[in-house]
């Protein structure tokens, strides 16, 4: 059996307290009878005085990454939201486009219904971890709805606020 899933978050002050944490994780691993993948680890530094240190698990050696995906969010080193957002606002934009190629009805209601139900969760999956806090981001979510606003029958000549 393996552990997936497994996460060690912890403020390291030393090289030192970052290796017996790992020590701690692998003889909780052998205790429980869980084997770590070393292949499916990963080290993401945080912070400003990166040291290009060498992490071994049950000896090992982790690789180190600037990106990681936890739980379907794309997290980088500098805790920036901007990649993980273009990759949910190009998956919207798909299924978007999907909805208007996949359905004959072109009954405003029906296609906004298909909208909120397939194309809204991907835009607000984990909004409280991803919140996008750069105008840049910001639009590129909101272009999403309004590129879909402007095909609906009958709201192409209108502004975006008047969509809403």
């Amino acid at each position: 059996m393996t552990t997936d899933g497994l996460k060690l978050y912890s403020i390291i002050q030393t090289r030192q307290e970052l290796h017996s944490s790992l020590d701690a994780l692998v003889a909780w691993s052998d205790q429980w009878q869980l084997s770590i993948s070393s292949k499916k680890s990963a080290v993401l530094y945080l912070g400003q005085n990166d040291v290009n240190q060498c992490y071994v698990i049950k000896q090992a050696s982790v690789s180190r990454v600037l990106e990681i995906r936890d739980l379907g969010i794309l997290i980088d080193n500098k805790l920036t939201m901007s990649q993980h957002i273009c990759n949910v606002v190009k998956k919207a934009q798909t299924r978007a486009s999907l909805i208007f190629k996949c359905f004959h009805s072109r009954h405003r209601a029906t296609l906004l219904k298909a909208f909120i139900t397939y194309v809204q969760p991907l835009l607000k999956y984990a909004t409280p971890v991803r919140t996008p806090y750069s105008v840049k981001d910001v639009t590129k979510i909101e272009s999403v709805q309004q590129s879909f606003t402007n095909r609906l029958p009958g709201l192409s000549n209108l502004p975006y606020t008047k969509h809403l």
